[in-house]
Order: C-alpha cells, then sequence, then structure tokens
C-alpha cells in the first residue's frame, strides 16, 4: 500500500505533464471566443433547440395567426420580428403596429410585370394578355394605361 508521500510524488509528476501543451499559450486578454457566437438579443438558440423553443412559445397560448407565423419562419425569425415590433410599439408608445394588407406587394409587383413587359415592347393589350396568364388577373387596358403613365 501507498503512503500519503507516493501520492503526493505521482500527482507532482502528473502536474508536470497534464497540460504541458498549453505552457506557452497566451490566452486572449478579453477571454474565450466562444462567447461571441451569442450575440443577438444576448441569447442563443442551436438548432437543437429549435423543438424546445416551439413548444415554449406554444405554452404561451398565442393567437392562431401568429401560431401560423411561428410555424412558417421558425422560432428565431419569430422572436426577432416579435422583439422588432414590440420595439417599434414601445418607441411610437402606441398599442398597435400598422400590417398593410398583402395586396399591396402584390399590386407593386403586378405594376412592374407591366413595367417590364412594355420594357420588352409589348403592346398595352399583350400586355393584359400576359398579366393575366402569370397572375390570374384581369387587369383593364385602362389601368395598363395609368401604371405606364
Amino acid at each position: 500500500m501507498r503512503g500519503s508521500n507516493s501520492r503526493k510524488t505521482d500527482i507532482d509528476e502528473l502536474m508536470g505533464r497534464v497540460g504541458a501543451r498549453h505552457r506557452d499559450t497566451v490566452t486572449p486578454s478579453e477571454g474565450g471566443r466562444y462567447q461571441n457566437n451569442c450575440t443577438d438579443f444576448n441569447f442563443c438558440i442551436e438548432p437543437t433547440d429549435t423543438e424546445r423553443m416551439l413548444a415554449e412559445i406554444h405554452q404561451m397560448r398565442l393567437p392562431d395567426v401568429w401560431r401560423d407565423i411561428l410555424e412558417s419562419i421558425g422560432p428565431y425569425n419569430f422572436l426577432t420580428v416579435w422583439r422588432l415590433l414590440s420595439l417599434e410599439v414601445e418607441a411610437k408608445g402606441e398599442l398597435r403596429v400598422y400590417v398593410p394588407a398583402f395586396s399591396k406587394f402584390e399590386k407593386l409587383q403586378r405594376n412592374l410585370l407591366i413595367k417590364g413587359l412594355e420594357q420588352d415592347g409589348l403592346r398595352p393589350a399583350e400586355i393584359r394578355n400576359q398579366v393575366s396568364e402569370v397572375t390570374g388577373e384581369d387587369v383593364s387596358l385602362k389601368t395598363i394605361q395609368r401604371v405606364l403613365q
């Protein structure tokens, strides 16, 4: 059986070997770089945390539209959007955020299509046919002329 002196000698031997390759390594003054991977909103969501985050947010019993958004864009993007909207509400002191109808975006895209088709040399009647084929929308010649002005 070994005595305590023998044990101390074994530890001293190990101390000379363990971590020896790091003996001359300079530690960065600002700390380990591992901390730089969680900068947004002071939290970090690893891909393995996605299911947990979804479950936690679902426990909040948000309205259906918010749950649909959550499922569509994922928890990290959802929290980003939610935070930005909350900051907007707080900054303006209002209780609601204006959300324009999606049809505004669709109208913009239709108008850009009309202008692009005109640049390709199509006449208004041809543009009307193309817009109807692409978007399923029946656009009047008057609307096309107004967009092209």
